[in-house]
């Protein structure tokens, strides 16, 4: 079968290397000599993840080179289960690139997919460059999108080298969505990281490329020291053809988006800008893409992909739509019910006459500060009056801690120098402020300590302070101090809330609570407050906040995740760093925002962590509002009730319009901000809901989504049929690998509420790393695997085995290596089976081969199982017709078979096995002649999208340079005359890059060459007695 040999291998050849095989894809001989080591690079055939290695041939023990091209022997049988569960194996690490409507990704993921989750994956399939938009609504399921693209790009060969930036506080949960969801191990990289890296491999290590799947922050990556190691892994200038890197994911991409109108890149912009041409693909994630600016939009999209736009440039919205994002919302219809509704309810407070007087006297001072200032002054004096206001709304004890800080500031001497330097110094620090707000879920940053320091600095270039003033804040944080010792009002509610809804009559119930609030000592005061009261008791609350060690975070994420049966946390109080991003929804379906953001996408954010996809049950948002405007006999309103009811309406409008907070949330945002300065009574967002209609019109995709949602359907199903993908083969996969790895088999156990599972036994070896991810998260306790997703759906209490999960991945690994063994092992790759007499009449043989296209660069073009056979009538062998195949196929049974079979196939062989040869080589043929075909089709599309789309972009950029009013730009960081130098630059570049691009393509798809491994052989008998 093999002819092994001490040479070299020359391209092309197959090679065995480190227990796998590799197709030889370039030798080198640096010194010129027979005799002397040779570089060899090879790429792997065996399974899907094409991994590319480069070796000193002379130096690799065991290293062969291979010619195979033999039939199995006919040895002996296998039982038709064991190969049906190898040619299974075969079947579905064979990578099809050329059908791009048969895909893989969804059965090799460890979740349910939705069927509109579906629509990311096939566009992206559709073109050669894929950078997509994700920007679905809180909730649908991005990550899920995400992972589904990056699997299925994986199984191609279509990337290796991926790269996931995302804020510091989700590196953990995209590595174990991704880990555990589908199967794909992400290492991240930060300081400690790299510290344990260059400890091990030395100071000239680069961890951007000790692994081809990293995650990082965009924070950690921008720093320059780090972004100078990445950079030394990218060429200069023009990116290298092929890309260096396969895939850039960018989550929450809003954060990388240049601000509003007029304003500069920032250093996360700069950052993707620099990095992003070197990845040959791209996925942008974000709930909220569109700020309101179509300036910053147009930057964003020209992040994802600069073939297609340009910042400021006019839109294409067809394009937009057709190829680059997509948009769902939970409203559309088609989707409105497959979601839990949500409700928003307000918690009736009415204040003690000790916080009226403390919030009137607030006022007061406030009043009398904008009094005396002036120019400069002023924005100092409006930074911490809304400092202090916003902290008074957040607890005694916030508001305590900026008022000291204030305070002391203002009766410390003044140093007249620092007072000249404190307005550019200022003017620093609020735009740290303002960075630190819109990246909340940024742990590297210290909330806190940027508040305190900022507010030292207004204070410091604010007017000084009168005897009356000083008095006025000594009276505030006397009574500050006494506050902050006792539940204030509003804390009185809140546990007469907890006891009716989560601890009734004494006794706690399985419902669970998230209380979100603002500021950390706000959180502290809630955490001290009810632990002296029993409501932390026994484990019953937690706190989550920024600065939390990742593995203390991920527990008590794990812990807030379990079933409530297994789990005693009910109460989580968390700061806004878990705001963003992270899922806390499986079990808690309530939420208190314990103060009320000023800003509305932060509170959408917090009503993200339970309403979004996954919930089973409606949710119930609450915010506090005044008992005043709950019955017109109350007490007469004062102006703390009034700023208190318009933050509750505040709230509302924000969850009423959340799908259209782009534009309208800023201005919800700056009309809290003045009516919190007494400068607004009504809040009025009619304009800006005018002005957001729009934006709305161009995110909204103008497609049938039922229509689309059941094309989706019937393509999954089809995936599925043609892949012989059921959890019954799955299994029987499972069960003949461990069979064949001599280990115990699995144990079938009832659970309740799911029915049959199976108990993965203690494996010894390599397999016990199959072991891994059956722990349950917070017990602890090893699961049973299903194989079945609707047996998991919804429960954590089994484990999806799907096809990456890494006993699978393990069992169709050891499965798919009997195809390349020397000698016949336990699998033989020979069965026999039975087919009705109506449509067989003589013996009959099929049998498979594996197809393997490769192109000039032995990059993998495409792959398939083929199918042929035939019969010998009146002593002449007659190919069945690929309809008689089919049909033949569709009803075999399983057969016995017996050594007097074996026996007469082996006296037969020398005559049968050349004919066999030919009768696959012919179908090979066949099959070839079609996908050079199609191969050269598919080149010639892609270039001719290549063009197309640059083509595009030029008569786009020219309409800009003609019409320059149709810009979406307001030339805030470049006047009118560098921006049309700028468009015409562009413009210039696009021919040379065209060539560029499809020169590649030309490399990518030139001189196809097929290679054939036969891999099975199916013995087909008449069924006897019919």
């Amino acid at each position: 079968m093999f002819q092994l040999s001490k040479e070299v291998p020359s391209v092309g050849q197959l090679a065995h290397v480190r227990g796998r095989r590799f197709v030889t894809l370039d030798v080198i001989n640096p010194e010129g000599r027979p005799d002397s080591k040779h570089l060899v690079k090879l790429a792997s055939v065996d399974d899907s993840l094409g991994d590319e290695i480069t070796v000193v041939w002379q130096a690799e023990p065991n290293a062969e080179a291979l010619d195979f091209d033999a039939l199995p022997n006919p040895e002996g049988l296998d039982d038709p289960e064991t190969l049906d569960a190898f040619l299974n194996a075969v079947r579905w690490g064979i990578v099809n690139d050329i059908d791009r409507g048969t895909f893989l990704a969804p059965f090799r993921s460890g979740i349910k997919i939705e069927d509109y989750q579906l629509d990311p994956l096939v566009r992206a399939l559709q073109v050669p460059r894929t950078n997509l938009l994700l920007a679905d609504g809180v909730g649908l399921g991005k990550t899920i999108e995400a992972g589904l693209v990056i699997q299925e790009f994986v199984h191609r060969n279509r990337i290796q080298r991926i790269l996931i930036l995302c804020p510091s506080s989700l590196q953990l949960q995209w590595q174990e969505e991704m880990r555990d969801k589908f199967g794909l191990d992400f290492r991240i990289v930060d300081h400690q990281a790299m510290r344990d890296l260059r400890r091990k491999q030395g100071i000239h290590a680069n961890p951007w490329s000790s692994y081809p799947r990293l995650i990082t922050s965009y924070d950690f990556l921008k720093q320059d020291h780090v972004l100078r190691v990445f950079k030394d892994l990218i060429p200069e200038g023009t990116p290298s053809f092929p890309r260096r890197f396969g895939m850039l994911v960018v989550d929450e991409c809003h954060n990388v988006a240049p601000g509003g109108r007029g304003m500069r890149n920032s250093q996360r912009t700069t950052l993707v800008k620099e990095i992003g041409p070197h990845f040959e693909h791209k996925l942008f994630l974000s709930a909220t893409p569109h700020n309101g600016y179509s300036e910053s939009f147009t930057a964003l999209l020209e992040l994802l992909d600069n073939q297609r736009y340009m910042r400021g440039a006019p839109l294409n919205r067809e394009q937009l739509h057709g190829v680059t994002m997509v948009r769902r919302l939970k409203s559309d219809e088609g989707l409105a019910e497959r979601f839990c509704k949500r409700d928003i309810e307000p918690i009736y407070i009415d204040y003690s006459e000790e916080e009226r007087t403390a919030h009137a006297l607030l006022q007061r001072y406030a009043k009398s500060r904008r009094a005396v200032a002036s120019g400069s002054d002023y924005i100092a004096v409006e930074f911490v009056l809304k400092t202090l206001k916003k902290r008074f709304f957040s607890s005694p004890a916030a508001f305590r801690s900026t008022l000291e800080t204030h305070l002391k500031t203002l009766t410390e001497p003044r140093d007249q120098e620092k007072k000249k330097s404190a307005p550019g110094i200022l003017a620093r620090m609020l735009k740290e402020m303002e960075d630190a707000e819109n990246n909340l879920a940024e742990e590297s940053i210290d909330q806190e300590e940027l508040v305190e320091s900022t507010v030292k600095m207004a204070s410091q270039e604010g007017p000084k302070a009168t005897p009356e003033q000083i008095g006025m804040l000594n009276e505030l944080l006397s009574w500050a101090r006494r506050a902050e010792l006792l539940p204030d009002t509003r804390l009185r509610v809140l546990m007469e809330w907890l006891d009716k809804h989560i601890k009734p009559d004494g006794q706690w119930t399985n419902e669970r609570v998230i209380i979100f609030t603002e500021a950390r000592a706000s959180q502290r005061y809630l955490w001290n407050q009810l632990s002296q009261r029993g409501y932390a008791e026994d484990g019953r609350a937690a706190e989550m906040y920024g600065g939390m060690p990742p593995e203390e975070r991920q527990n008590l994420k794990n812990a807030f995740l379990a079933d409530p049966k297994y789990s005693k946390v009910r109460i989580l109080l968390a700061t806004d760093t878990a705001s963003e991003g992270v899922n806390l929804h499986h079990h808690c379906c309530k939420l208190v925002h314990w103060d009320t953001s000023w800003r509305p996408t932060v509170m959408e954010q917090r009503n993200g962590r339970v309403d979004r996809h996954g919930q089973p049950r409606d949710v119930t948002i609450f915010h506090f509002a005044p008992a005043s405007a709950a019955t017109e006999n109350g007490r007469s309103k004062d102006d703390l009730d009034d700023d208190l009811e318009f933050l509750f309406v505040a709230a509302k409008k924000t969850s009423q319009i959340r799908e259209d907070l782009g534009r309208v949330g800023p201005v919800i945002a700056e009309q809290i901000e003045e009516r919190m300065l007494g400068k607004r009574s009504v809040l009025d967002t009619t304009l800006a809901e005018n002005e957001t209609n729009k934006i709305r019109r161009l995110l909204k995709a103008e497609v049938d989504l039922a229509e689309q949602v059941k094309r989706l359907n019937e393509e999954y199903e089809v995936a599925k049929r043609e892949m012989h993908l059921t959890p019954e083969n799955v299994r029987k996969v499972v069960e003949v690998g461990l069979k064949l790895a001599n280990q115990i088999p699995l144990e079938p156990v009832e659970v309740p509420e799911v029915g049959t599972a199976f108990k993965v036994p203690v494996l010894t070896g390599a397999w016990s790393e199959c072991l891994k991810g059956l722990e349950h998260p917070f017990t602890k306790e090893p699961r049973p695997i299903v194989f079945d997703p609707k047996q998991a759906e919804g429960r954590d209490t089994v484990v999806l085995a799907h096809l990456n999960h890494r006993l699978v991945a393990m069992c169709l690994g050891l499965l798919r290596a009997a195809v390349w063994e020397r000698d016949q092992g336990k699998i033989k790759r020979i069965t026999v089976k039975t087919v009705s007499k109506g449509l067989l009449d003589t013996p009959a043989v099929i049998v498979h081969g594996r197809l393997l296209v490769l192109g000039k660069t032995m990059k993998r073009l495409h792959e398939e199982l083929l199918v042929a056979g035939g019969k010998t009538v009146d002593n002449k062998w007659v190919r069945f017709s690929e309809a008689e195949l089919k049909e033949i196929a569709a009803n075999l049974e399983n057969g016995r078979g017996s050594d007097r079979i074996i026996a007469n196939v082996r006296a037969k062989w020398p005559q049968l096995e050349p004919i066999l040869r030919r009768t696959l080589e012919a179908r090979m043929k066949e099959r070839t002649e079609t996908l050079d075909n199609r191969i050269q089709r598919k080149r010639d599309a892609e270039k001719a999208e290549v063009e197309k789309v640059l083509l595009e972009l030029k008569a786009q950029l020219q309409q800009g340079l003609e019409k320059p009013d149709q810009l979406e730009l307001d030339f805030g960081e470049f006047d009118r005359a560098d921006y049309s130098n700028l468009l015409r630059h562009r413009i210039a570049q696009i021919p040379e890059e065209i060539k560029r691009e499809q020169a590649a393509l030309d490399e990518r798809y030139a001189e196809p060459t097929p290679r054939l491994f036969p891999v099975a052989i199916t013995i087909v008998l008449p069924k006897e007695g019919n």
